[in-house]
């Protein structure tokens, strides 16, 4: 089945005419982002071009832009009852400033969510009330990491401790035992 937007693409492209969008951050777009880099990466020379402003002489390092590689994948999609089968450019692009952009947004979002997963578990005290069952702090715990989508830079483990107190007898009142389940969660950045 050809998505939507490949089926655009071909339109386009049988069309004669030209598209420009950047990769997606989902699904199978992402891991295509990841191995293109993984690829440029590894391998021995890269074939990176410096990109500077028009008007810039190259031996400016301030009008710099980044660095930058192309790429060729073929694609295909059903249009008009036959297939059509175009050549798709890539273009890798490393922009240091929007890097280091990246890099804040994502330390806020590591900062917030390690803040929030801090309040789920508060120290013992008074007006605070301690997760008594595991699975539900396990889903706010899966809740927060997705929503700033840190999951794979924060690491979680969760500790029970159980508190036992005896209780005398008291008139009509048996001897009896009370537990506290606290359940507690430690993330690692």
């Amino acid at each position: 089945m050809i998505s939507g937007v490949t089926a655009t693409r071909a339109q386009i492209d049988q069309d004669g005419d030209y598209y420009l969008l950047p990769v997606s951050q989902k699904g199978a777009q992402r891991q295509l982002l990841t191995d293109l880099v993984a690829e440029t990466l590894a391998s021995e020379k890269p074939g990176l071009i410096d990109i500077y402003l028009p008007d810039a002489t190259q031996t400016d390092e301030d009008s710099r832009l980044g660095q930058g590689q192309e790429s060729v994948r073929q694609q295909e999609a059903a249009l008009d009852g036959g297939l059509h089968q175009w050549q798709e450019r890539l273009l890798l692009i490393h922009s240091p400033t929007l890097a280091a952009s990246g890099a804040r947004g994502l330390q806020k979002r590591l900062q917030e969510a390690e803040r929030q997963l801090i309040a789920l578990t508060p120290a013992p005290g008074r007006s605070k009330r301690q997760a008594t069952d595991r699975a539900t702090l396990e889903a706010a715990v899966t809740q927060i990491l997705s929503r700033y989508d840190v999951a794979d830079y924060l690491q979680v483990q969760y500790q029970c401790h159980i508190s036992e107190r005896q209780i005398r007898a008291y008139k009509e009142r048996p001897a009896r035992t009370e537990r506290t389940v606290p359940v507690r969660g430690k993330h690692h950045p």
